[in-house]
Formats: structure tokens, C-alpha cells, sequence
């Protein structure tokens, strides 16, 4: 039998990253990589009589960053309600492998588009915009895949392990109401989402009490003495037991698993997050390829590029295959 699967993992850099993650799940393949439709990869490996491939869906329903290549954008517009064009390719698969995460908070508002012919776009934060997309994506679930035939998993957010330096925001301020001189602030510390009022001529001095207070919150736990807060120069895993870290979101993490939840026995839920917490050396630091130019201020620190989001290959992501194999 031939198991065509579809996995969709946006945490990887690009399509190598991809490819690599393909060649990792089952193998050394036997062909090359073959492009498929406008967002995949597939390959296939005798050994296990198994085609697999490879979809790009980073915000799971159809989006604006759907091009594998082009998708670096000001602003990311989602269509919550439509999950057709990508639902076709994955209809006729054996096993499919479904994540989404870290492309959801690559800024702090998500535009929502619910008819193409629309001219203005709604606006939702990150969480409320994933909502909408993994509830869509449910529903698809449900009513189209066929449990005598497919197998579905969903794996579960991949943390990361960066502290933004000084000169960058540690954390995403949004203001949702001003008054009276004042802003409304939400941020995140210690793994929960907190709001305060600051009066808006003292933001500088805000910004450093928030950064002092996230400092004593994740460098006695996550880094080592006299670091920068991020993964450069780690060699070393994080040996607290029972860990949790400032690089995972108790909020989507609770969001995914009630939706997950009414989905039963249909969807086999990975859960890869806590495992990975640990690994604050696993990540490929300066020892990749990066799209971006950087400044002779940046080189001359690389913990100010550091990817601390990312895993390396082999690394982390081979346990979680691993994981997928018992489970098979």
C-alpha cells in the first residue's frame, strides 16, 4: 500500500528547511523532490512503499503567505472561511500531519478577509485570528476525512528560545484605548498575558521596568550567567524538571486543545512542546542561511540574529518524527 502523507510544518526556514524535514520523516528518498501545485514538495522512498510530501499552509486556510517563496509581507491577510484550495491536495492522503503556531505571531494583527471581492479587511490579534482558522480547519476535518481510510495528527506548538536585546521591543506592546494622556497596554510575562495603564510621556521608563522584570522572570531559569537571553553560544539543555518556558503560549496551547478536544478520536494530538523546551541548544544560532542583511553593528554581536525559532536537522525535530513512527 502507498501512503501518500501531507505534512505541513511552517516552523522550517523555506523550502529547504522543508526538504529536509521530508527527507528526516521517513528516510533517505529515493527520488528527488517533484514540485506539486503551487505550495509543495514530494518525494517517495521504496523502502517503506511511501510517497510523501511536503504542503506549505503556514496559517493553515487559504492567506496572502501562501507562496513557499514569497511570502515575507508588511501584512498578513488571512480568508478564515476558506480552506478550499489547499483541502484539495490533502483530500486523498493516507496520513496527514497538520502544525501551525509561530506564523500567527509574526505581528500583532492578522486582516481578515471573508470574500475575496471584499475591500476592507476586519482586524483580529493573533490568537482570535488563529481561532478562526483552526475552528474552519475542524470543521473540514470532521466532515471530510474518512476514518476507515486517513489518520490525522496534529502536532503541538514549537517553542522558541530568544530574549529581543536591548534596542528592540522585549515584548509586543498593543494599546487598545487611550485616555486621558494614558494607553492600555497588554503584554506577556512568565507564560500569561497581562495589561497595565502607563501614562504615555513615560513609555521609556516603562519599557525598562518591563524589561527588568522580564529578565529576573526567564534568565535565572532559561540562560546561563552573563548571556545575552537567547540561544547563541548554548551548548547545554535546560535540566529543570517539569520546565516551562517563556518560548510557549498557555493561551493558544488551551484554544487548540478545546477545539482539538471536539474533534475526539478523530485527530492523534503530538505533543512535542514541553519535550522541546528543553532544548535551548538545539537551535542553528548563526549557523544558517539568512535572507536578510545585516548591519556591521549586527555582526559584530551575533546574538542580535541568533534564530532561536528554528531547529537543527538533524536535531529536535528527528524526536518528534519518532514520535510519529510509534504512533503509526
Amino acid at each position: 500500500m502507498c501512503w501518500p502523507a501531507v505534512a505541513v510544518y511552517p516552523e522550517f526556514p523555506g523550502l529547504l528547511g522543508a526538504a529536509s524535514c521530508v527527507k528526516n520523516t521517513v528516510g533517505v528518498l529515493d527520488s528527488g523532490l517533484q514540485q506539486v501545485g503551487e505550495g509543495g514538495l514530494r518525494g517517495q522512498t521504496a523502502e517503506y512503499n511511501a510517497t510523501v510530501e511536503f504542503y506549505w499552509a503556514p496559517l493553515i486556510v487559504e492567506s496572502n503567505s501562501d507562496d513557499p517563496v514569497n511570502h515575507r509581507l508588511d501584512d498578513r491577510i488571512i480568508r478564515p472561511n476558506s480552506l478550499f484550495k489547499h483541502a484539495s491536495l490533502w483530500k486523498n492522503a493516507d496520513i496527514l500531519v497538520f502544525n501551525s503556531y509561530l506564523w500567527w505571531r509574526s505581528g500583532p494583527m492578522i486582516k481578515l478577509l471573508w470574500n475575496a471581492d471584499d475591500e476592507m479587511c476586519e482586524e483580529a490579534d493573533g490568537l482570535d485570528a488563529m481561532t478562526l482558522a483552526m475552528e474552519t480547519w475542524a470543521d473540514w476535518v470532521a466532515s471530510s476525512v474518512d476514518r476507515m481510510r486517513q489518520r490525522v495528527f496534529f502536532v503541538t506548538m514549537s517553542p522558541t528560545h530568544l530574549w529581543l536585546l536591548p534596542g528592540l521591543e522585549p515584548v509586543t506592546l498593543k494599546p487598545l484605548a487611550k485616555m486621558q494622556g494614558k494607553v492600555y497596554l497588554t503584554f506577556h510575562l512568565c507564560g500569561r498575558t497581562l495589561a497595565l495603564w502607563g501614562c504615555l510621556v513615560h513609555q521609556a521608563s516603562l519599557y525598562m521596568s518591563l524589561k527588568s522584570i522580564f529578565s529576573r522572570c526567564f534568565r535565572s531559569r532559561e540562560w546561563n550567567p552573563g548571556s545575552e537571553g537567547n540561544c547563541f553560544e548554548e551548548k547545554t539543555s535546560i535540566n529543570i524538571e517539569g520546565y516551562w518556558g517563556s518560548g510557549s503560549d498557555p493561551n493558544t496551547m488551551q484554544m487548540v486543545r478545546s477545539i482539538l478536544d471536539r474533534l475526539d478520536s478523530k485527530v492523534t494530538v503530538i505533543n512535542i512542546t514541553q519535550l522541546s523546551e528543553y532544548r535551548k541548544d538545539g537551535h542553528p544560532s548563526i549557523y544558517r542561511k539568512f535572507w536578510e542583511t545585516f548591519s556591521p553593528q549586527q555582526l559584530a554581536n551575533p546574538s542580535t540574529y541568533s534564530d532561536c525559532i528554528h531547529w537543527c536537522l538533524p536535531g529536535v525535530p528527528d524526536v518528534w518524527n519518532e514520535l510519529l513512527f510509534n504512533l503509526l
